[in-house]
């Protein structure tokens, strides 16, 4: 097999040995300029963001819910005793201070009833100073013409008790000397007839005298006998008597004496009594009158006006104390891992847009010891904790914007530092565990 060779002059080997044109040269040459450059500013890039990312920090977060509430806690105002509302001296989201007047209760049946008992304590006191004067004591005080008229009178009836004895006894002691005097004439009298008779009777055995005569005295003898039994049987009922009227006399005194300081103890016992009462009702006088226990604002307000019947188990109003306001916030179980007392937070105001009036800086000072249980409003399970406010009121543009209980919040605790290279890796990892899943 023969082989041609080449011919010089073909179209082939005339175009592969033409010399370059210079401008088609410079072109290449920039175009791998470029190349290079741009493979080289990429390669920097990456490393500069790839070190940048190893290097810098970013902040982690936890995002929570909640609300501002008082440092202290809401207080109940109860009314002391039950009662028909007078007047309500406060409305809805007022502010009060401490002793203000925050309702009025209807006083009529208290007032009535220490009006009653101021009365009848002060008859008690009047019949203690009249016993007393009775019984000879000193009845200090005794102003009144009724009390000194009813003294005088107690005073009359117990001396003419005493006169109307000491009188019968003295009657009685008279009627005894008559009673004495005639027993006196009796008993000489028997005496003498009965010696007569002791005489006659010899006579009268010898018929010296007559029958008749000697009878006759026998007869006197026995009447003078029977008068002077008849006496001492007198001598003896008046003596009797004599000893009652006298002890009458005696008891007068002594029963009076004994039935006035009886009514004087038992008064005094009732007295007491009663000042223990009206000192109950002065104390539920005072209680008609509901006053705030300390400054704040009023809120949930039950009675709503004249006529509410109050009781002491359920609450007229509540108050929220004029104390610092806290952040409540509820920390979902599957981020309170991280989360740690000390820690700074970010609070926003729901009420307040962020982007233009900014928040609040707080830190986080109280983390509950166990979780709550998921409820209507929560419905997860979840910490509570409470953030120290740094501040008490929000600042935009050199305008303070008041902040008050109730108000809900968005908190960001800042929980620690990392690297953002461990996004990239966090998200390497989530994406492996999901292929992981696939398999």
């Amino acid at each position: 097999m023969a082989i041609s060779s080449p011919n010089p002059d073909s179209p082939q080997n005339t175009a592969a040995e033409a010399p370059l044109n210079p401008d088609q040269d410079v072109s290449l040459n920039q175009s791998r300029l470029w190349s290079r450059l741009t493979i080289w500013t990429l390669v920097a890039v990456t490393a500069s963001a790839t070190a940048w990312a190893c290097i810098a920090q970013i902040d982690e977060a936890v995002q929570v819910q909640g609300q501002l509430e008082p440092k202290a806690a809401v207080k109940d105002v109860q009314a002391p005793i039950g009662g028909v509302l007078e007047q309500l001296e406060v409305k809805e989201g007022q502010r009060v201070t401490q002793g203000q007047i925050l309702a009025r209760f209807n006083a009529t049946t208290v007032e009535e009833r220490i009006r009653a008992l101021t009365e009848i304590r002060e008859r008690l006191v009047a019949e203690n100073q009249t016993y007393r004067a009775q019984i000879g004591e000193t009845a200090d005080g005794v102003a009144s013409i009724n009390q000194r008229q009813r003294i005088e009178a107690a005073r009359q009836e117990f001396e003419s008790r005493q006169e109307a004895a000491r009188l019968e006894a003295s009657q009685l002691k008279q009627q005894r000397l008559q009673v004495e005097s005639e027993l006196q004439q009796v008993e000489y009298s028997l005496d003498l007839n009965r010696r007569i008779l002791n005489d006659l009777r010899p006579l009268y055995e010898e018929g010296g005298i007559a029958r008749t005569q000697y009878l006759k005295q026998e007869e006197t003898v026995s009447q003078l006998e029977s008068t002077l039994e008849k006496n001492q049987a007198e001598l003896q009922r008046l003596q009797f008597a004599i000893s009652q009227a006298e002890a009458r006399l005696t008891n007068t005194q002594t029963v009076t004496f004994s039935e006035a300081r009886g009514r004087i103890e038992e008064n005094a016992r009732r007295i007491a009594e009663i000042d223990s009462q009206i000192a109950e009702a002065k104390q539920n006088l005072k209680y008609q009158i509901v006053r705030a226990p300390q400054s704040g604002t009023v809120f949930d307000i039950k009675a709503q006006g004249p006529g509410y019947v109050a009781n002491t188990s359920e609450p007229l109003m509540k108050l929220v104390p004029d104390d610092q306001l806290v952040a409540r916030l509820y920390i979902p179980n599957k981020d309170i891992g991280f989360v740690r007392t000390g820690q700074e937070v970010d609070i926003r105001i729901d009420s307040y847009p962020f982007s233009e009036y900014g928040d609040l800086q707080g830190k986080l000072t109280r983390i509950g010891s166990d979780s709550l249980p998921p409820n209507d409003i929560y419905q997860y399970v979840r910490f509570p904790a409470e953030v120290t406010l740094k501040e008490q009121t929000l600042v935009s543009r050199g305008r303070e914007l008041p902040i008050q209980s109730g108000m809900s919040v968005s908190a960001s605790i800042r929980l620690r530092q990392r690297p953002v290279i461990t996004l990239l890796s966090d998200l390497f990892s989530r994406s492996s565990d999901s292929l992981k899943t696939i398999r």
